[in-house]
């Protein structure tokens, strides 16, 4: 059975080029790709049985590809000033999830759209988390 260990989270300075590593990553947490249900509005009442007394529904086209929550442990480390760079960033930014023990990595464009101030965990760690929007479709590829 696959572990989380190993697992890195990247970040792009040229639109997805090359990616550098956001050092000491504690976890991740992912939020699920979403649809919208579109509700249908019955324009008669020749409905059928099956459906009599019940609302329908049908998928629709826009898909919400979530967030992601980083958690880092905080040393000062360079890397982290780029993701809290990224808060004030006008446009999404490069990045990427890579998961050596799947043989996967996910690429995506985001929005930081929080950074936490510093807490200190059981462990007596400081960290902090980042929670990034992703933006549009994310791209699974051999890693």
């Amino acid at each position: 059975m696959p572990t989380g260990y190993g697992v890195q989270f990247e970040r792009s300075n040229d639109s997805g080029t090359t990616y550098s590593k956001i050092a000491k990553l504690k976890s991740t947490e992912l939020s699920a790709t979403t649809r919208q249900a579109l509700e249908i509005q019955a324009t008669d009442l020749d409905v059928g049985d099956a459906d009599y007394g019940y609302k329908t529904f049908e998928g629709g086209v826009l898909k919400d590809p979530g967030e992601i929550t980083l958690t880092l442990i905080d040393d000062g480390d360079a890397s982290h000033a780029t993701l809290v760079a990224d808060m004030d960033a006008a446009e999404a930014g490069y990045y990427r999830t890579v998961m050596p023990q799947l043989s996967k990595q996910y690429t995506f464009r985001g929005v930081v759209t929080e950074v936490s101030d510093p807490t200190t965990g059981e462990d007596e760690q400081v960290m902090f988390t980042v929670k990034i929007k992703r933006s549009g479709q994310v791209v699974e590829s051999a890693a």
